[in-house]
């Protein structure tokens, strides 16, 4: 091996889970601001999708809408969930 190089167990890419990531405050700051604004613009969606499947009769274009709702709201709830996971 040579001087310097990395131990033969060492994989790369490493994965995500191996690397810690720690931003500046000021960059974790705008992180949490744009997650906050992402979450009202999922929220905002799910409520515009639903009252347009109101309006609408049983069907698939109201299925669909309801469909997107529901994607936004549980999109919304991981967002603002304190363990990120992926959505189910």
């Amino acid at each position: 091996m040579v001087a310097g190089s990395l131990s033969p167990s060492y994989s790369w890419p490493p994965a995500v889970t191996e690397r810690p990531v720690i931003l500046p405050p000021n960059r974790m700051k705008r992180e949490i601001i744009e997650i906050q604004r992402l979450n009202k613009r999922l929220i905002d969606e799910a409520e515009q999708a639903r009252e347009r499947a109101k309006k609408l009769p049983p069907g698939p274009k109201r299925d669909a809408l309801l469909k997107k709702a529901r994607r936004a709201e549980k999109t919304g709830r991981w967002l603002s969930s304190s363990e990120l996971k992926p959505p189910t």
